[in-house]
């Protein structure tokens, strides 16, 4: 892992996911890169406003302010600092293509809950390249505190060999010693069979990764996974579309997701 991108907004809940990626790059040498991206506000006749210096010269000052408080925590790290103008998730995306990995926060008090519901998280994990893992941080998610891993897996998904291969990867990275695949299928559609298969082909995939499973029936998916999940675990979800992701987690289980606030989130896409 030779790069950690780092977008920051100099929340608390960023400031936090910066820590993390910091700890995660002390152990592989990685270098880390805190990017703010900073925009033109539109007024309501849908102008643009020119404010393009102020504002450049606002995220410069918070970022130096930024690097002064927290770079110095780390001086054997290569930290690098970026403001960039533009769109928040469009610049992030393509800033994210040359990296290993996006360590972000989520944006707010409420944990998982605004990971999914807040804009601009949603739309990076939607624009992000298949190539980047996103690894959304909580606010109060102390790095280290994650030793186990809940795979999220239908009977019906076949990832493919290089998605395991990511995920197998940055569970070393992640020092996760244990995952635990959670099949889930429709109360009415449970076929043996099929479970079988599963079973096979992910012990084929994880045979040098220790992993155990959990079969459960569940109409709700997104409920299995929340009510599944332990406060250790890393929940890992492999998405293919945006549909899939907005479906898994969406408003009517806010509450919810906020219950398990600790539980960071990684999300690996694939083509």
């Amino acid at each position: 892992m030779k790069q950690i991108l780092v977008p920051t907004d100099f929340s608390l809940s960023a400031d936090n996911a910066f820590k993390v990626a910091c700890e995660i790059a002390k152990k592989h040498d990685s270098r880390v890169v805190v990017l703010n991206v900073y925009g033109v506000p539109y007024n309501s006749n849908s102008v643009m406003i020119d404010l393009t210096d102020v504002l450049k010269e606002a995220a410069q000052k918070s970022m130096d302010a930024f690097m002064k408080q927290h770079s110095e925590k780390y001086p054997d790290l290569e930290i690098e600092s970026k403001c960039v103008f533009g769109a928040v998730s469009e610049t992030i995306a393509e800033q994210a293509k040359e990296f290993d990995l996006v360590v972000m926060g989520t944006n707010g008090s409420s944990g998982l809950e605004e990971v999914f519901i807040g804009s601009h998280t949603a739309n990076l994990i939607q624009r992000i390249s298949s190539s980047t893992p996103v690894l959304a941080i909580p606010g109060n998610f102390t790095a280290g505190t994650c030793t186990t891993s809940l795979l999220a897996l239908s009977a019906s998904t076949k990832p493919k060999n290089e998605t395991f291969d990511t995920l197998i990867n940055l569970f070393n990275k992640l020092d996760i010693d244990t995952v635990d695949v959670l099949n889930i299928q429709k109360e009415d559609k449970t076929n043996e069979d099929e479970i079988e298969r599963f079973i096979k082909t992910i012990n084929s995939k994880l045979k040098d990764t220790k992993h155990t499973f959990s079969f459960l029936g569940n109409d709700n998916v997104e409920d299995a996974i929340l009510k599944h999940a332990k406060p250790e675990d890393l929940i890992v979800v492999v998405t293919k579309n945006y549909s899939f992701f907005e479906g898994l987690f969406h408003k009517s289980i806010s509450k919810k997701l906020a219950m398990h606030s600790k539980n960071p989130l990684l999300v690996v896409k694939e083509n």
